[in-house]
């Protein structure tokens, strides 16, 4: 298992263990790949009503303890094509993927595609179009030569301060840092 890293931004880089927790600016690293981070790691309440100012205690409230999630996350907005209704889920022999949703960047370029989720949920124009995703995981098999590294994503919808998770998608990983991720403080149901 890989030992994550920060860096400071007088560049000195040391253990994530090894460090103070309330650092205000560091970078992660791990894979090679860097995250910025310009927040502690850790969510508070404080952070919350900061971030979130929708969650109010009332509101928080209103959940179970168990059924949010606060975690920092890169989010960028990318387009959805809807695939045809027709076609939803069906794959062809050579694997290709007909039927599935696209992720299209800024420029027009296939760069990721979604899951199909259903038929019904297609037929609305309102699901296509500029969405966010936010980064959950990364995939990269050095193993296998001219696979390109994706990111794991999840495709969201936000309501009254809260994110809902929509969609699961892959994204090609350069053209996620092309589209200029931010990060930000996210509560997940």
């Amino acid at each position: 298992m890989s030992k994550l890293n920060y860096e400071r931004r007088d560049k000195s880089a040391q253990s994530l263990a090894d460090s103070d927790s309330d650092s205000d600016d560091f970078i992660y690293y791990n894979q090679g790949i860097s995250w910025r981070h310009s927040r502690s790691p850790e969510i508070t309440f404080a952070h919350v009503k900061k971030e979130l100012p929708n969650l109010t205690e009332d509101v928080l409230k209103g959940f179970a303890d168990e059924y949010l999630l606060f975690f920092w996350a890169e989010s960028a907005f990318l387009e959805m094509l809807a695939p045809d209704p027709d076609t939803v889920g069906q794959t062809t022999r050579d694997i290709m993927r007909i039927g599935f949703p696209i992720i299209m960047n800024s420029s027009g370029k296939e760069i990721g595609t979604a899951e199909s989720i259903n038929k019904h949920y297609w037929q609305d124009k309102a699901n296509s179009g500029w969405t966010e995703f936010i980064a959950i995981g990364r995939r990269c098999v050095a193993d296998i030569p001219d696979t390109p590294t994706m990111i794991i994503a999840l495709q969201i919808r936000w309501e009254n301060g809260v994110a809902y998770r929509v969609n699961i998608a892959e994204i090609n990983e350069d053209a996620w840092l092309d589209a200029s991720p931010t990060l930000k403080s996210i509560a997940l149901a």
